[in-house]
């Protein structure tokens, strides 16, 4: 609202400044109500769209009411079954707990003969089987020592770790094998080793 001057002409061609009062008036858009939205409905919101829909959570909490007035959860509500509310959340009621057998595999003892040997004829030998071992964390508690090839020979102590032959008078190869049984009762694939008589 305000004064404004304005210049008014008579008939007479006569121009006479006169002062009119008028009224302005400026309408204004009507206020807006903006309501609070309470956090309840705002995951109500998010719950009914999207993949989160399909949650544990939100399939208890879309059943649960809330106060017109306070914009609050006014009901438990109920959860799918194994999940109760809690703070407003679908949780586990149960732990779940993976069990499992756990199986010990036997592995073979390793017998070992020694390297190749070359020796004199007529001279005492001696074979190696010190080597061997149980990878079990078990021991070596026997040794089985077999001639298979060439002039054939007496061993002695063919069931220790360090047998004992004389070579043969003549020139000749030879070829032992050995086995070995560890403390769990597993037995080794054999092993050879071999000896050149010169």
């Amino acid at each position: 609202m305000g004064v404004r001057e304005m210049m008014i002409t008579k008939s007479n061609c006569m121009m006479v400044a006169t002062s009119v009062l008028l009224f302005v008036f400026v309408l204004l858009p009507p206020p807006i109500v903006m309501a609070q939205v309470s956090p309840w409905s705002l995951f109500q919101q998010l719950c009914s769209i999207g993949r989160l829909a399909t949650g544990p959570q939100c399939q208890g909490l879309l059943q649960g009411q809330q106060s017109s007035t306070t914009g609050t959860n006014t009901a438990t509500g109920t959860c799918p079954t194994g999940f109760v509310i809690q703070n407003n959340f679908c949780v586990p009621t149960t732990t779940s707990t993976m069990t499992g057998t756990t199986s010990t595999t036997v592995s073979q003892p390793i017998a070992n003969a020694g390297s190749a040997l070359t020796v004199s004829h007529g001279s005492l030998v001696t074979l190696v089987g010190t080597g061997s071992f149980s990878p079990n964390g078990g021991t070596i508690v026997s040794y089985s020592w077999v001639q298979t090839s060439g002039t054939p020979v007496s061993l002695t102590g063919a069931t220790t770790a360090t047998p004992t032959f004389t070579a043969p008078t003549v020139a000749t190869s030879l070829v032992f094998s050995l086995t070995v049984t560890d403390s769990t009762g597993a037995v080794s694939s054999p092993a050879t080793v071999s000896v050149t008589v010169t």
